[in-house]
């Protein structure tokens, strides 16, 4: 199993310094990955992924004719 969201930022934080005006946020922050690691764990929500287009694929083509 590839390595939790959590592990990721705990190892973020443990090599960045956090000031004390964004404890709260980065607490927020924990919490909600907490949240979501274990509805992946549960079955209920899937995790994401890199999930976004490239531009070839965004624009799409298409040919338009006048009448």
């Amino acid at each position: 199993m590839s390595t939790l969201i959590s592990d990721k930022l705990d190892k973020v934080l443990k090599e960045n310094k956090v000031t004390s005006s964004e404890i709260s946020n980065v607490k927020k922050y924990i919490e909600a990955l907490r949240i979501y690691d274990s509805l992946i764990n549960s079955g209920v929500a899937k995790p994401r992924g890199n999930n976004l287009l490239s531009r070839d694929k965004v624009f799409s083509s298409k040919i338009n004719f006048n009448r």
